[in-house]
């Protein structure tokens, strides 16, 4: 791990058991020696259909305090507009 980028490059087999093992086994453990803090992050999303973008975000309005840091992203498609919402936390319990 080059610690002053702060990441590390990775090859896995694409074997999906040898995979699973080597990442379970060495390379998760190897980087939770490396990290001096975790940064936990729980990512939802809501679906929403018959709506435009645009309008959908002008019916919000200003949502900018409910989100209390929060990250609030609009994902458009010909199926509907996805919201993803993206909070980070020092703990699983501080990210959900």
């Amino acid at each position: 791990m080059d610690r002053k980028r702060e990441k590390a490059d990775i090859c896995l087999p694409g074997v999906p058991f040898e995979m699973k093992y080597m990442m379970d086994n060495f390379i998760l453990p190897k980087l939770e020696e490396k990290l001096e803090h975790k940064t936990f992050m729980a990512i939802r999303y809501l679906l929403t259909t018959g709506i435009a973008e645009s309008t959908l975000f002008d019916q919000l309005g200003n949502i900018e305090e409910l989100l209390n840091g929060a990250k609030l992203a609009f994902l458009p498609s010909p199926y509907g507009v996805r919201l993803r919402l993206t909070v980070e936390g020092t703990s699983e319990k501080n990210s959900s």
